[in-house]
């Protein structure tokens, strides 16, 4: 190379413009992490959005909730995938229905919402789930709101430690209740006094020699503690129990004897005898005047109503409400202001076409294998046909109600969740920020360090 070729390459490497590469590379890099930053935080914002787009986001709170007075709604529906837990807020604080079923029917894709009970909110459309260690445990049965409908319970425990759960619908919190009878099986719920002191107990006891297992039927002083026992024989929940609106006398039936008592244990109760096709007619039994109890009676077909006197069983006269035709059974509720009785019937599965020709008991009539649906009839004396004030989707095949509530009458437009509950939403919207923070996280790794090791040995692999 010549003296004058150098002296050219020199006067043309001056002439070229100079770039300030480490200042670019961090402008670059700065930028990168801004739009790493801003992609971040608008995934979190989709994803909080997602959350309050969830029917929690508009379920009106407790304040604009209050504004509307409690009331039966006109239908109540399977809950969604997802529904909040009772014990999750904002919590529900009063329920106007409880309901078991729905899931059965194979709409399930959460396996622990499987066997979940549902209650629907006294004043808007809000459900609440929860589980119980009792599978397809019948909502009225052997799971029972309170008639204010703030509290609710159900089995829990089995062989080893059978109790009560007690669930506040205000607080969330639990209370258990153990049972006092020496070889329970288990403790079962079946009826709670008007004023939520007293709550009747089924416990199930080892089955005998011939297989047939033993309930013993109690009553519980909740603010004591103290249990009283009353009888033991055969029981059919949802039926056996009512408490007398007075407030001091309750009946109850164990096999086909109905007994009347004192709650306070300070009198010795009567009794009498029911036919086969008689029972208790649930925890509405009682008139409202306290005067008669209601019984339930199956004839063919048909179910109707009739009253007796409650301490020697003959028959009285009472209102005369129409008769429930092809139901497979019926259990009253309550008696509404209106004189109507409000009663839980019972629709048969289509595949039940012998069920009338059964000897079969109310309990065995209302388990899950016979019940297609459940509505609940208003039955006005005098009226020619019930009428239905509450109609459920097909599945849903135990309810019960809150008595102050049912008793007035009162029904609003009933309009069940369809999409996603709030639960869904939440685990989606935080699946969706983890795994676009973690894709955004390695992006940014990329450009600033390069591929990493792993990348280039799939890229030669692919290769």
């Amino acid at each position: 190379m010549t003296a004058r070729l150098r002296e050219v390459m020199r006067a043309a490497a001056q002439d070229v413009p100079t770039y300030a590469v480490h200042d670019r590379a961090r402008a670059a890099a700065r930028r990168t992490r801004r739009r790493t930053l801003a992609a971040t935080a608008a995934v979190a914002v989709i994803g909080v959005l997602l959350v309050l787009w969830s029917p929690i986001g508009r379920a009106p709170g407790p304040d604009r909730a209050a504004e509307q007075p409690a009331a039966l709604p006109d239908r109540i529906g399977v809950p969604p995938p997802g529904t909040l837990r009772v014990t999750d807020r904002p919590r529900l604080g009063q329920a106007a229905v409880l309901f078991s079923g729905g899931y059965s029917t194979g709409t399930c894709p959460f396996v622990d919402e499987c066997d979940a009970l549902t209650l629907v909110d006294a004043h808007t459309d809000r459900y609440r789930i929860f589980l119980t260690s009792i599978p397809e445990a019948p909502a009225g049965q052997e799971v029972v709101l309170a008639a204010d409908g703030r509290r609710v319970a159900h089995s829990g425990g089995y062989i080893d430690d059978p109790y009560v759960r007690i669930i506040d619908l205000r607080t969330g919190q639990t209370r258990d209740v153990p049972s006092a009878i020496k070889g329970s099986g288990g403790s079962f719920p079946v009826s709670w006094s008007r004023d939520g002191r007293w709550i009747a107990v089924r416990d199930a006891i080892s089955a005998d020699q011939d297989g047939v297992a033993e309930s013993i039927l109690s009553i519980v002083d909740l603010d004591s503690g103290q249990w009283r026992r009353l009888a033991s024989g055969p029981t059919m929940d949802g039926f056996s129990v009512a408490f007398a609106p007075d407030g001091r006398r309750f009946a109850y039936q164990v096999a086909g004897t109905v007994t009347v008592a004192a709650l306070d244990g300070s009198t010795a109760g009567t009794s009498f005898s029911v036919s086969a096709d008689q029972a208790l007619g649930g925890k509405g039994a009682w008139t409202p005047d306290g005067r008669s109890l209601t019984l339930v009676e199956r004839q063919g077909s048909d179910w109707t109503l009739r009253y007796v006197d409650p301490v020697t069983g003959a028959a009285k006269g009472g209102p005369a409400t129409p008769a429930v035709t092809g139901m497979t059974g019926i259990r009253l509720l309550a008696w509404r202001e209106d004189g109507s009785a409000l009663i839980a019937a019972f629709e048969p599965r289509p595949a039940s076409t012998t069920r009338f020709d059964r000897s079969l008991s109310l309990d065995q009539r209302t388990y899950y294998g016979e019940v297609h649906r459940v509505d609940l009839l208003a039955l006005t004396p005098g009226g020619a046909a019930p009428t239905t004030v509450l109609s459920s989707e097909d599945g849903v095949r135990a309810i019960d109600v809150a008595d102050d509530i049912a008793v007035t009458g009162r029904m609003r437009d009933g309009n069940p969740p369809k999409v996603f509950g709030p639960r869904f939403w939440f685990w989606t919207g935080s699946a969706t920020v983890i795994m676009a923070s973690v894709y955004l996280f390695r992006r940014r790794w990329e450009i600033l360090h390069g591929p990493s090791r792993w990348q280039f040995e799939l890229v030669r692999r692919i290769r």
